[in-house]
């Protein structure tokens, strides 16, 4: 925190600081970001926890990231691999109904990623990228539907 505080004073623009103190996250954040200028704190063990419970909560997603710059850090972005047996393959994405919390954000298919429009299909070996607010969603039949 006192190495922030010094960059800071020396013009840094914004600060991170590596704070392991529980306490320090929730009782004096205000302090910290006021008094001593620091930008962000992070836990390195309460990071690598939520890592470990987003891989056994959602062990079909191989990919969960908390974005905390949308919905209050209420959103997560979701990677799916899609099998083959997927039963929304080759459907074009305008005749699927997908969730209202949900964006199909991206595909990525033989590395070439892109952002999908109505008429893409979803293709059994893509990954498929979405963000969803709020509930942590299971698998990637929990978002999609047919019309």
């Amino acid at each position: 925190m006192l190495s922030c505080f010094a960059a800071k004073k020396m013009g840094a623009s914004h600060t991170v600081a590596r704070v392991r103190n529980s306490e320090y996250n929730t009782a004096s954040w205000g302090f910290m970001k006021e008094q001593l200028e620091i930008s962000m704190a992070v836990n390195p063990e309460k990071l690598a926890a939520e890592a470990i419970f987003d891989t056994l909560k959602l062990p079909s997603a191989p990919k969960v990231e908390t974005l905390y710059s949308l919905f209050g850090g209420n959103a997560e972005a979701l990677e799916f691999n899609v099998e083959s047996d997927f039963e929304y393959t080759e459907t074009p994405l305008k005749k699927l109904e997908i969730k209202s919390d949900v964006l199909l954000a991206g595909i990525t298919r033989e590395n070439i990623a892109f952002i999908p429009g109505g008429d893409d299909v979803i293709h059994a070996g893509d990954k498929v990228i979405v963000i969803a607010k709020g509930e942590r969603l299971c698998n990637l039949s929990d978002i999609l539907k047919r019309k």
